[in-house]
Order: structure tokens, then sequence, then C-alpha cells
């Protein structure tokens, strides 16, 4: 065997190594949290929003607060855009869910951002292939992870680190967004009127 080809070879391993140590990284990032807080973080939040319940406004800022810390936290946004739509009504539930989602979104993709730099270190060529298949198919991608819990916001740190137009992604995301909050905005204000939440 000639000896380019094997100094091909441990190329490849060294690169496959590290897109899976970024992708460790990415999804440590999102996952550990979760896993190791949410039970404690769903009773803290459920504890606030039931003190806060006869100030629709304090209700509202801890709905905002709890949503848009969601890619730090494990926050169950699902139950959390719910409650916005139970507690506040629809239209009001909406608007806080959206805006709490949108924010986090931002952050997400500022982080992304700011660590691309190490990403670069870590996955070097893959990165940049990942980048320009990216960029073929576009971030309509964001906008289809946007219900799904943990890819939505691994998904928006990803678009940060490929460093993809923040203009282009936003739009993608503030739609995934509004489709996302609206539904669940309306569910929860569905079920304080029919299920007496």
């Amino acid at each position: 065997m000639p000896i380019s080809d094997i100094d091909s070879g441990r190329a490849e391993k060294y690169t496959v190594q590290k897109k899976i140590l970024l992708w460790t990284i990415l999804a440590a990032f999102v996952l550990v949290p979760f896993l190791l807080f949410e039970e404690e973080f769903a009773r803290i939040a459920q504890r606030t929003l039931e003190a806060s319940r006869g100030n629709v406004h304090l209700s509202a800022l801890v709905l905002f607060l709890l949503l848009a810390s969601d890619i730090l936290l494990p926050v169950p946004s699902c139950i959390a855009s719910t409650a916005c739509g139970s507690i506040l009504g629809a239209p009001y539930g909406f608007l806080v869910s959206f805006a709490a989602m949108t924010a986090s979104s931002a952050i997400g993709y500022a982080l992304g951002r700011l660590s691309s730099g190490f990403a670069r270190s870590l996955a070097g060529e893959s990165l940049a292939r990942a980048e320009s298949a990216g960029k073929r198919m576009g971030p309509v991608f964001l906008l289809l992870m946007r219900p799904v819990p943990v890819l939505a916001e691994s998904s928006v740190i990803y678009a940060g680190i490929c460093r993809y137009s923040i203009v282009s992604s936003a739009l993608w995301i503030v739609i995934g967004n509004a489709a996302v909050s609206a539904f669940y905005a309306i569910a929860g204000s569905f079920a304080a009127v029919f299920g007496g939440v």
C-alpha cells in the first residue's frame, strides 16, 4: 500500500473524529442541562407561574423569560408556549411566545456565531463541506426544525456556527416561530376555555 494512501486514510479518520467531537459537543450543550435539570426546572417554573397567575403582565414576563432562556436551560417549551395561550389568551399568548422564541433563537444564533472559530478548529474541512451542503439547501431546515424539541435549538446554533446569512436565517426562524407560537397559543386558549385549565 502506498504511503499516500495511508496518509489519506489517517486524515479521513481524523476528520471523522473531529466531526463526531463537534456534534457531541453541540448535542451535549443542548441535552445535558435538559437531562440533568428538567424536572427541577419544571417545578420551579410551575411554582413561579402559579405565584404570578393573578397578574397577567407578571405571568407574561415569567413566560417570556422561560421561553427566551430555552436555548440555554431545559425549559419544556411546548408546555410554556401552551401556558401562554392558556393564561394570557390566544392573541397575547401568541405575542409573548413568538417574541420569546425569537429572542431565544437570536441568542442561539449569536452563540453559534461566536463559537464558530472553535467549531472550525475542531471540524475543519468537514464543517466547510457541511456549510456548502447547507448553502445549497438553504436555511429552510431552520423552519423544518422549529417544532422539534432539541433540534430547534441545535439547528439555530448550527446556523450560527456555519455563519449562514443572518437575514435569511432570521426569515425562516421567524416564520417557524410564528407558526409554532400560534399553534400552541390557540391550543392553550382552547384548553382554558373548554378544559377548565
